[in-house]
């Protein structure tokens, strides 16, 4: 299947609106992505050019490494699968190796310049490709769908200045102050300095030297050669291993040494503070929640899906 008989297919409908992937294409390029996919492509290609032109080219073990990272990100884990996925979205097998190369190439860009000039015609055959295995056409119909759920009729030109205005009246303060009310301590503000340990009995040592010898996490931390960060998180952004010790904990003192992931964390505990409408960053976290689920009921409502990549 061509990528303009694609283009052409239904995608998804709203009420009793029918939109196609041509559609989605118009709205990416009205946003702005598309041109910023545009020059990515282009970056990629001047890459590849600069590395061939000094003799060198992707290692093919890079090359499967990439292809493999991509197969298991989708579950495309057989062959006929990958097949399959590609022919119903109207890529090539060798448009997809070509896509990961200028991935690798753009990687390897030291500082993001290019002494290699790139045709428009080479862009533009590669254009949909990108489009679909960097997932930028799944993400913009994903975004095109809800704001026009949320925005039914309203023509593409206008449909950014309309979504601002559901999102504005979406947030009220009433809404707001509950969405705070039923997250104090899911959004409790986290303020500590943190330091890593790969040995759980150097990590048990230093915790002794600040609880019991009094001397700073940052001094521990220099002392066993182990960077000290300063975070600020809420609470449920922490992982879930750490949340009881942190609840626990009152400003000044110790978290851990907990094991999370490959390493033994301590921390020290610096403020604790609970969520109000007064703080702008917990109103402005509550207000994305009020409005993603008024965009949600509209898009559960209005939207059916005929068609995704």
């Amino acid at each position: 299947m061509s990528a303009e008989t694609l283009q052409a297919r239904p995608v998804f409908a709203v009420d009793d609106d029918v939109y196609r992937w041509e559609d989605v294409v118009a709205f990416a390029r009205l946003r702005g992505d598309w041109e910023t996919m545009v020059d990515e492509v282009r970056a990629g290609l001047a890459a590849l050019a600069d590395l061939r032109a000094s003799g060198d080219e992707i290692g093919e073990e890079d090359a499967d490494e990439a292809r493999r990272a991509f197969r298991y990100a989708r579950g495309l884990l057989a062959g006929d699968e990958l097949e399959a996925w590609l022919e119903g979205r109207g890529v090539g097998f060798e448009d997809w190796n070509d896509y990961l190369e200028r991935q690798l190439a753009r990687a390897r860009m030291r500082d993001g310049s290019s002494s290699s000039s790139v045709r428009d015609d080479e862009v533009e055959g590669c254009l949909w490709a990108e489009a679909v295995c960097s997932g930028l056409l799944e993400e913009t119909a994903d975004t095109f769908a809800r704001m026009l759920a949320a925005c039914p009729g309203v023509p593409l030109e206008g449909l950014e200045e309309a979504f601002d205005t559901f999102c504005r009246q979406a947030a009220t303060v009433e809404l707001i102050t509950r969405e705070i009310e039923v997250n104090q301590l899911e959004w409790l503000r986290l303020v500590y300095e943190r330091t890593d340990f790969e040995d759980e009995d150097a990590a048990l040592e230093a915790a002794l030297c600040v609880r019991n010898d009094g001397d700073s996490l940052s001094d521990v931390a220099a002392r066993a050669g182990v960077p000290l960060e300063e975070c600020s998180e809420w609470l449920d952004e922490l992982p879930q291993e750490l949340v009881p010790p942190f609840l626990a904990a009152r400003p000044g003192g110790v978290v851990g040494p907990v094991r999370t992931g490959d390493v033994f964390r301590l921390a020290l505990l610096r403020e604790k503070n609970a969520p109000s409408l007064e703080d702008e960053d917990v109103k402005a976290r509550a207000s994305a929640a009020v409005i993603d689920r008024a965009v949600e009921r509209e898009a559960n409502d209005r939207v059916a899906w005929i068609e995704r990549l």
